[in-house]
């Protein structure tokens, strides 16, 4: 048997959708492949350009949390370039993490909660509301929470095809966000609904409401004018 390269390395996440904005959007990956996996699941492939080994952004394996995944190494031709190029981008590398190996130089700082090898700043401030609840899975946390009151997370977990340490991460983004609150009873935590914030989304879609109302008001009349 001869193994010629590594094809595939499993990279965890903690947003697919944000750590593959990253990689394809700011670091200039290709995005190999992305096919549904279930309700809440992807896979999401990507790699540099012309490379042999890919990344695939996972969420899915419990005893692989965001951010444990320590030593990724990148290498670019010029590190000083590369790192000029992503600060106009607000984004850093760690100078500490730069080493130079022959012609080429390499980076390796610890990734982020996003899976990234480097650190985005604009995922740095607190999660708004209009992020929380671009997730479905998020979305249907909240639902759940609206309907059925407060939940234990082992509760929540059961209505989810997703691992206890990707719902525990939609949870802390919807903590962040200010739409959950969390408190012990027991040995439980507690997870419950805070609709509060929700107003700045209404607030937001308020000016839009006329749009809505003439679209409606179109509709009628076009349905008044069929039944005459």
């Amino acid at each position: 048997m001869t193994i010629t390269h590594i094809d595939v390395v499993s990279l965890p996440v903690s947003d697919q959708e944000r750590a593959r904005d990253f990689y394809v959007g700011t670091l200039g990956f290709e995005l190999v492949r992305q096919n549904k996996m279930g309700p809440a699941q992807q896979w999401i492939q990507v790699a540099p350009k012309g490379a042999q080994t890919s990344i695939t952004l996972v969420t899915w394996f419990d005893t692989m949390p965001a951010g444990s995944l320590q030593g990724l190494v990148l290498h670019a031709d010029d590190i000083d370039a590369e790192v000029t190029a992503l600060t106009a981008k607000e984004c850093r590398c760690p100078t500490g993490s730069r080493t130079r190996r022959g012609a080429g130089t390499r980076c390796s700082p610890t990734p982020t909660a996003t899976g990234s090898s480097f650190r985005d700043d604009r995922s740095v401030p607190e999660v708004d509301v209009f992020t929380a609840i671009a997730n479905p899975a998020r979305r249907e946390v909240l639902r759940l929470l609206r309907d059925g009151g407060p939940h234990p997370v082992a509760q929540l977990a059961e209505r989810f095809d997703m691992s206890r340490p990707s719902l525990s991460e939609h949870l802390r983004l919807l903590k962040d966000a200010g739409l959950v609150t969390e408190r012990r009873a027991g040995r439980q935590r507690l997870y419950s609904l805070e609709a509060g914030p929700l107003h700045e989304l209404a607030g937001w879609l308020a000016p839009y409401e006329q749009f809505w109302r003439e679209k409606m008001s179109d509709l009628a009349t076009f349905l008044d004018a069929d039944d005459d």
